[in-house]
């Protein structure tokens, strides 16, 4: 079962993500900051991180460079309520695999979670073909 780990300091935002994903099948856990992501990332090396690029303390971009620069790699989906795509196409060329702009759409939600889950098995399989 694939773990995905949703990053939003706004707890509607996360709670309702948790719930879209857990009725999906997927294993879902929810952190309310970019420091409470790491802990729960190194514990549980979800497949999946999805995160908020504007949050108090640690934003999306910097919690991405944290998450990358761990053993394991997640994707990355980087979410923004801004009109501005500017930052989340820079999120992009940065190491997130994919964004979504708020307000999330559910479909959207889940068509982009596969496509991150499905980019994970190949570099997976990539990798084990190199070991």
């Amino acid at each position: 079962m694939a773990i995905v780990l949703v990053v939003d300091d706004d707890p509607l935002q996360r709670n309702i993500l948790k719930i879209i994903l857990s009725d999906e099948g997927y294993e879902t856990y929810i952190a309310s900051s970019g420091d409470e992501a790491l802990r729960i990332a190194k514990t549980l090396e979800p497949d999946v991180v999805l995160t908020d690029l504007w949050m108090r303390d640690m934003d999306g971009m910097e919690l991405m460079k944290k998450l990358r620069s761990q053993v394991y790699a997640p994707e990355i989906i980087v979410m923004s309520a801004f009109g501005n795509t500017f930052p989340l196409m820079e999120a992009v060329g940065k190491g997130a695999c994919r964004y979504i702009e708020k307000p999330l759409e559910k479909d959207n939600v889940l068509l982009n979670i596969k496509q991150a889950l499905e980019r994970h098995r190949k570099i997976s399989e990539t990798e084990d073909l190199k070991d």
